[in-house]
């Protein structure tokens, strides 16, 4: 017999959460067609709690995005996205 435990705790919670915030900044990089190893800036508006997500992986977000600069806006214009009800923006900097 095996079990699985399939309660989320805050740390499963969290990945979760910088997983999506990757792909989502990876498929703004495809959708700006630049090159996979290009370094960009960016900015990003986003709440409370996704924003200490990023600022505590702030080395795993830039090493995987190819990102230099990471700064944090309020009433960014644009698309947002919706991580499990987290609403996030970016916007790239060539």
């Amino acid at each position: 017999i095996i079990y699985l435990d399939t309660v989320l705790d805050d740390n499963l919670k969290e990945l979760g959460l910088l997983r999506g915030t990757i792909r989502f900044i990876q498929s703004q990089r495809k959708d700006a067609k630049l090159n996979p190893g290009k370094n960009i800036d960016i900015k990003i508006d986003a709440n409370k709690n996704i924003k200490k997500i990023i600022k505590n992986n702030l080395s795993e977000i830039k090493e995987n995005c190819f990102i230099k600069n990471i700064e944090f806006v309020d009433n960014l214009d644009g698309g947002s996205f919706d991580l499990n009800g987290n609403k996030i923006k970016i916007m790239i900097a060539r």
